[in-house]
């Protein structure tokens, strides 16, 4: 007996501790199944742009009471804000997919985490870097001035050089930001300022002088006023994918500029630095400045004459068959005022002559064909080949003529140079600027209205401009 039940105590104490190791490998390895990790996009991420994150879950993987609601994908951060979830049944799981929209730029990483019922399971943190945006006319710019040493300068002074450079917020590949291509910026000095160009070797500097601002354009600014002054107010002249040129106008800022004697003692401008700088900008800009100002309704009436001129031997141009001197005259002034590319100049006696020769070749061509039909002999074919050659090229010529002379041409003279050289994009001037023209320059009219023209340059750019300030030449 006594055998027995040291047997049965023996067996109740291996079935007791086989149950102990199931019920301990239940408690100890039931969480450890492996978790899918999220995917993720590695394109390069833009701001404002959409990053999509998505992991698919086995049904083996877990149980069925898991299942019963959908689990969600949820990943919290402030660069991110979530626009769209959907959960998908698959035959051998669940795809979840999160679409965000990506609100900051910089490196972020993120803590996605799954929700399955009332558990909450973290997973694999990964990284993700935002980018600016692409360059484009929307593109955000913004002036930041700096000393000659490239410090930043806090306080303007009346009468002080500074360097001023144009910053745009935009993307550029890792592979090419050694060598950022600098565009054509055009900018017109503010009133009570004098504004010199700086070589764009200066801008290399500031490649990485702020997160995601890339320098475009670097000028050298000396306001010659106290109180509220303008920044200059830039046209860039921005590649697009297609290889065309786009123009954007960037409004004019405005800043405080301080009197020498008011500003205070610091590390980089005191006030015995600022008188001498003071003194050495009026003696070296002075005379500059005030001739400039004395002359300055002289040399506008001078450009307004020569554009006048322009749009006199334009038409003298279109009335002679050989107008080699005319035009050539022409080519100088145009080329006295900066305008580098300019409209043809359509003859008018080469249109009349075109369309007069070719009435008479087709009458010629009537009469050979009907000689022809008579004798039929072998020259009357040869005439009436060189007959119907020379039709085909008079129409041809014709063609271009009609295509070229379709719209009138004008020529920009500006009323007065305290009115704006840009034009815009509605016919307001507070509509955004299209582009700049050039006192002199050429242009061809789309559409018209009864104040405004809608122009077009010669390197296609195009908006309105009142219809006061050009004279129309044909």
């Amino acid at each position: 007996m006594a055998k027995n039940y040291s047997r049965r105590k023996k067996s109740r104490r291996i079935r007791f501790l086989i149950l102990c190791f199931i019920f301990l490998n239940f408690i100890l390895y039931s969480e450890t199944k492996t978790l899918p990790q999220p995917e993720f996009q590695n394109d390069v991420l833009f701001l404002n742009s959409f990053f999509t994150a998505q992991i698919k879950l086995d049904a083996d993987s877990f149980s069925d009471n898991e299942f019963l609601k959908f689990p969600q994908l949820v990943i919290e951060d402030a660069a991110l804000e979530l626009v769209e979830s959907e959960a998908s049944k698959l035959y051998d799981g669940i795809l979840i997919k999160n679409k965000y929209k990506l609100k900051k730029t910089g490196d972020f990483t993120l803590e996605p985490k799954l929700i399955l019922g009332k558990k909450i399971k973290k997973l694999n943190k990964f990284s993700i870097y935002v980018e600016p945006p692409e360059l484009s006319v929307n593109t955000k710019f913004k002036w930041k001035i700096f000393s000659d040493k490239n410090k930043p300068v806090l306080e303007t002074v009346k009468g002080g050089r500074y360097k001023i450079v144009l910053f745009g917020f935009f993307y550029i590949p890792n592979t090419k930001i050694n060598s950022i291509p600098f565009w054509e910026v055009n900018c017109q000095p503010p009133e009570n300022s004098i504004l010199e160009t700086c070589g764009n070797e200066n801008l290399t500097y500031f490649l990485f002088s702020e997160q995601g601002w890339k320098p475009v354009g670097c000028f050298y600014w000396t306001p010659l006023e106290s109180g509220e002054q303008r920044l200059p107010s830039p046209v860039l002249s921005i590649p697009s994918k297609n290889n065309t040129v786009e123009k954007t106008f960037i409004p004019a800022e405005k800043i405080f500029v301080r009197n020498a004697g008011i500003v205070q003692t610091d590390e980089f401008l005191n006030d015995e630095i600022a008188k001498k700088t003071l003194e050495k900008t009026f003696d070296g800009n002075l005379d500059v400045s005030e001739n400039s100002r004395q002359n300055k309704n002289i040399d506008f009436k001078t450009l307004t004459e020569k554009a006048k001129l322009i749009a006199e031997l334009r038409q003298q141009e279109a009335k002679f068959i050989f107008p080699m001197k005319i035009k050539n005259r022409r080519l100088e002034i145009e080329k006295e005022l900066n305008i580098i590319q300019s409209f043809s100049v359509t003859s008018i006696v080469l249109k009349k002559a075109g369309l007069i020769l070719l009435f008479l070749f087709i009458f010629v061509i009537c009469i050979v064909f009907a000689l022809n039909k008579k004798k039929k002999q072998k020259s009357f074919n040869f005439v009436f080949t060189v007959c119907i050659v020379c039709v085909f090229f008079l129409i041809a010529v014709c063609l271009y003529f009609f295509i070229n002379g379709k719209y009138k041409k004008a020529v920009y003279v500006p009323s007065s140079e305290k009115k704006s050289r840009f034009i815009y994009q509605i016919p307001e001037v507070s509509g955004t600027a299209a582009g700049e023209l050039k006192i002199g320059e050429t242009v061809i009219i789309k559409k018209q209205n009864a104040f405004w023209l809608y122009v077009e340059k010669s390197d296609k750019t195009s908006g309105w401009k009142d219809i006061t300030e050009f004279i129309i030449i044909d």
